[in-house]
């Protein structure tokens, strides 16, 4: 018998179906491909650390070879409940972000967003690859608390950013968020190919691969991002 961790699973109940298909005619005109250039769309994801890299010390050999060697191979096991690490970024038609993380055992509050990822995105990063035209860059983010919150609302205004409103966006819709059907997971395939023993060697891995990504990847998935919306309208 084979033991699995069960799964949690999320179905879309009828109202939220329906709200997603009200949405998505306008939003998909919203993020046409005349206008993702001034886009910047951003989320957050877990990287997981398991101390080994999917590396242990257990290798397999021929019994008969075991036997004659009378010397039990050495092995090493992970931790049974890997560290994650929260990381966040973000891309536009004219490149990426840098790549953030958050503190360890840090809460993503309003409060630690604001301070960790919005301020040096929007305040640094937007005005080097915009530089002039930043201010009609519309910031895209889901409908994550953090988001939503008052206090990152009102951060924005006061800043003068655009931004995309939570009764704009597509509630329970990470299949059409770019970050998630592309950036993350490209980033961690990426990742997996590196060897590293410490958190810290992680986190510099993937901070060396984000930044490696072509532009015209990101161009890509930007110029499919309101066919993928459709999608739903006219499901």
């Amino acid at each position: 018998r084979i033991r699995k961790k069960k799964v949690k699973q999320r179905y879309l109940t009828d109202a939220m179906i329906e709200k997603r298909r009200f949405r998505a005619e306008a939003f998909a005109e919203f993020v046409t491909p005349d206008k993702a250039e001034y886009i910047l769309t951003l989320d957050e994801a877990m990287l997981q650390f398991d101390h080994t890299n999917g590396q242990t010390e257990f290798f397999y050999t021929e019994k008969e070879i075991s036997e004659r060697l009378r010397e039990a191979p050495l092995k090493s096991s992970a931790p049974q409940f890997p560290q994650q690490v929260m990381f966040v970024c973000g891309f536009t038609w004219r490149g990426q972000t840098r790549f953030y993380h958050i503190p360890l055992n840090s809460k993503m509050t309003a409060e630690v967003f604001i301070r960790e990822v919005l301020s040096p995105i929007m305040l640094v990063d937007l005005p080097k690859l915009y530089g002039k035209e930043a201010h009609k860059v519309v910031l895209h983010m889901d409908s994550a608390t953090s988001h939503t919150a008052q206090l990152t609302i009102q951060w924005l205004k006061a800043h003068g950013f655009q931004y995309i409103t939570k009764d704009q966006w597509l509630p329970d819709s990470p299949e059409i968020s770019p970050m998630d059907f592309f950036a993350n997971g490209y980033l961690k395939s990426k990742l997996v190919t590196r060897r590293y023993t410490t958190i810290d060697g992680m986190l510099r891995f993937a901070k060396q691969e984000w930044m490696d990504i072509p532009l015209e990847m990101f161009r890509n998935t930007l110029s499919l991002w309101s066919d993928r919306v459709k999608k739903i309208f006219k499901a």
